[in-house]
């Protein structure tokens, strides 16, 4: 009887320190986080009696927060994934897909995607907003593909986990995307439908896909190095013309 009273009682503290100990290390856990704040631009039209305009811009700030537990989870979620050996287009077609569609419903990109709508932009400059955010990170060549909620935690990223970044966002503001993939160039953006097309593209000229009867308007996601962000139907020069898969998300 006694050994038993003993055993209980030896199982009864180990179980009440584990609780204990379970509950400190959550709640610490739970308490880490990573934030980063991005600047974006905001082009306003002003007008004096509806005879003189002229524009103004204002600077915003859009803050993201990404808890350790969540980063940790969904990278390991991703690497997991994508530790599988990819054989056709159609493997690659589906995980990206997945990173997006998986990405656009996290918490952290759909309160970006508050902020961003209390500005009240038009389609074409809510997108070139999104394009400025993704133009605040490091461009990292040889990086996997990840997450969204990754690229913000990381600050780097290769042209794909940028067009990914893209592409979540604005899947999570209700538009319609693909991934556009020159898989020979080993390159890739992303493309947005718009209802209208982009006016304010360096010299006029406008790049875009179609798909399915639709025009998806090419996001170049990878940053002008040392010059302004691209708009949304801007392409380098270095893709005009050429042939590409696209990823239906």
């Amino acid at each position: 009887m006694w050994l038993r009273v003993k055993r209980h009682q030896i199982l009864l503290s180990i179980l009440f320190l584990a609780l204990i100990s379970g509950t400190t290390v959550i709640s610490i856990y739970a308490e880490e986080e990573y934030t980063r704040s991005f600047a974006v631009t905001i082009t306003t039209e002003k007008s004096f009696l509806g005879i003189f305009t002229w524009t103004e811009n204002q600077e915003k700030t859009v803050t993201a927060t990404v808890s350790d537990e969540s980063y940790r989870y969904w990278r390991s979620e991703r690497q997991h994934r994508w530790a599988r050996w990819h054989t056709s287009w159609w493997d690659y077609s589906y995980d990206y897909s997945w990173l997006v569609k998986t990405g656009a419903e996290h918490s952290t990109m759909k309160n970006i995607v508050t902020q961003l709508k209390a500005f009240n932009l038009n389609d074409e400059d809510y997108v070139n907003a999104v394009l400025q955010i993704v133009y605040q990170f490091t461009y990292d060549a040889g990086q996997p593909p990840k997450l969204a909620i990754e690229t913000i935690v990381d600050g780097t990223a290769d042209c794909d986990g940028f067009s990914v970044f893209v592409a979540t966002l604005l899947r999570a503001s209700g538009y319609q995307i693909v991934l556009i993939w020159y898989r020979a160039e080993e390159h890739m953006v992303a493309g947005v439908h718009l209802d209208a097309r982009p006016k304010n593209t360096e010299g006029g000229d406008v790049y875009y896909f179609e798909y399915k009867g639709a025009r998806y308007y090419i996001c170049e996601a990878t940053g002008q190095t040392g010059e302004r962000p691209w708009r949304v139907g801007e392409l380098s020069e270095d893709y005009r013309g050429h042939s590409a898969y696209i990823i239906p998300v």
